[in-house]
């Protein structure tokens, strides 16, 4: 596994670099909060994000001499975990094909409750109270405050 975040911190790492830089040609704006400022908040923490998992691959490296001999892939394509990622995946995209029709408002919360089922959180309550307040949140953040337009529902 450590060859694996290394090369995909690596990978991560210049995308968020590449991110970053095409940030310049975006348009300034004199009122309000300057559109490039949240796209190079995201890029450095992507970044940053990306040189902990260089950090953590590299020292996962140092490790016994069997654990670099054993072969990763096995445990890449058919760990539990895998479904867990498609499971994401796939709500995801279902997520992004029903926004526009239903708006911000109600396809969020199914959406980060589906993801935190995927992730093993079992107590109803939790999942209710943290995707209605999660989606609540970053309502007032987007909308509020960053002035973002968010989708609004077709249906009504």
């Amino acid at each position: 596994m450590s060859k694996v975040n290394i090369l995909y911190g690596t990978l991560t790492a210049i995308l968020a670099v590449v991110f970053f830089v095409s940030t310049f040609t975006f348009p300034s704006e004199q009122r309000g909060l300057d559109p490039r400022m949240y796209p190079r908040f995201i890029s450095i923490c992507f970044f940053a994000l990306s040189v902990g998992l260089i950090v953590s691959g590299v020292k996962a490296r140092k490790g016994s001499d069997q654990e670099r001999e054993k072969h990763p892939w096995v445990e890449i394509f058919f760990s539990p975990a895998r479904k867990r990622i498609w499971g994401i995946f796939l709500s995801a995209l279902g997520y992004v094909a029903i926004i526009d029709t239903v708006g911000y408002l109600v396809a969020t919360p199914p959406f980060l409750a589906l993801s935190m089922l995927f992730f093993g959180e079992k107590k109803v309550w939790r999942i209710l109270v943290t995707s209605i307040v999660t989606t609540a949140l970053l309502f007032w953040l987007f909308r509020v405050i960053f002035r973002v337009p968010l989708p609004v529902s077709s249906l009504w």
